[in-house]
């Protein structure tokens, strides 16, 4: 995965490249695939850093995003 500094405001972004591994665990079981994705960023524009910095005032720590994607076969 890729982060780009292409915020179009200041408070928007972290204004630095990042780049980081992706990896997803798919099972398949009666028509039904079934996934977990995850991924991590680390900072490299302006010296390299653990972790992708959040924009001053953003939010800060660990953080959990939840999506679901439905799939109906003809």
């Amino acid at each position: 995965m890729f982060l780009l500094p292409n915020a179009t405001d200041d408070a928007l972004g972290a204004g630095r490249w990042g780049a980081g591994p992706t990896g997803v665990v798919l099972r398949q079981s009666d028509g039904w695939t079934w996934g977990a994705p995850g991924n991590d960023l680390w900072s490299v524009g302006g010296g390299l850093r653990y972790r992708a910095e959040s924009p001053e005032g953003g939010p800060q720590g660990w953080g959990l995003r939840l999506s679901v994607t439905l799939l109906c076969p003809r």
